[in-house]
């Protein structure tokens, strides 16, 4: 190879480098917009769970009970007022 044709092919790799971290950089803007939404999309289907078991004394009998299943972990289940579980035996 040239002298050249090795500067030429560093300059390639140089710029295949700074275009690979441009792509993960775009990836990781994306990844974070799907996460946020994500998230906003549970509080606001939260929010009307919650709105609902005010309304509807069925509904929120049948939610606890649900959530009472769904909540494993005992510093959650604080929050929404249910029983601890045992703790496991190690």
């Amino acid at each position: 190879m040239t002298e050249l044709e090795t500067e030429k092919l560093k300059k390639l790799k140089a710029e295949r480098t700074a275009l690979d971290a441009r792509i993960r950089q775009e990836q990781q803007k994306l990844n974070e917009k799907a996460r946020k939404q994500d998230n906003h999309r549970k509080i606001l289907q939260g929010a009307c769970a919650e709105e609902w078991a005010r309304r509807d004394s069925e509904f929120a009998a049948r939610f606890m009970k649900e959530m009472d299943a769904f909540v494993t972990r005992n510093e959650e289940r604080v929050l929404f007022g249910l029983t601890p579980l045992p703790n496991p035996k190690k």
